[in-house]
């Protein structure tokens, strides 16, 4: 605590030479400032917009093509436990995840599964602003995983 407390005041006495009192005579320094920090706010903003919407949408980020295993679908219960929809070289398994594991709950017919998946697609190409919903169902989940995960390391 004191070496920091020490470095503190060796930069504050370090940046105390650099400033001159011109610069507090007038407001310009400071208003500048706040300009130029709302403008880079708002240029990241606009950036994670267009990349929410236009780009993640066409950019398979979640699945890989050369992959076996594609979960096709994710339907949380609770905070804990959900859904999946998985398909494994052609076969469609209902699974379930809690604390417990993940347990196979049935499997599902593949004629049937990939019709619902492609009626599925259609309807969401209807619906504006839905690659941004995906986006954020597909972080909130991903965000919902992580925060479990480290609750079961502190534990």
């Amino acid at each position: 605590m004191l070496k920091l407390s020490i470095l503190a005041f060796a930069i504050w006495q370090a940046n105390d030479a650099q400033i001159g009192p011109e610069q507090f005579q007038s407001g310009r320094s400071l208003i500048w400032t706040f300009v130029q920090t709302i403008v880079a706010l708002g240029f990241v903003c606009l950036l994670a917009y267009v990349l929410l919407r236009y780009v993640l949408p066409r950019v398979n980020v979640a699945g890989n093509s050369k992959s076996m295993v594609r979960v096709v679908d994710r339907t949380p219960i609770d905070q804990r436990r959900s859904l999946l929809v998985v398909e494994v070289t052609g076969r469609w398994l209902l699974l379930g995840s809690s604390e417990a594991g993940v347990h196979l709950i049935s499997e599902l017919d593949p004629e049937k599964a990939e019709q619902e998946v492609e009626a599925r697609k259609a309807a969401t190409l209807l619906r504006p602003g839905t690659p941004f919903d995906q986006a954020r169902q597909t972080a909130q989940s991903t965000f919902a995983d992580v925060l479990a995960r480290m609750g079961r390391r502190r534990q």
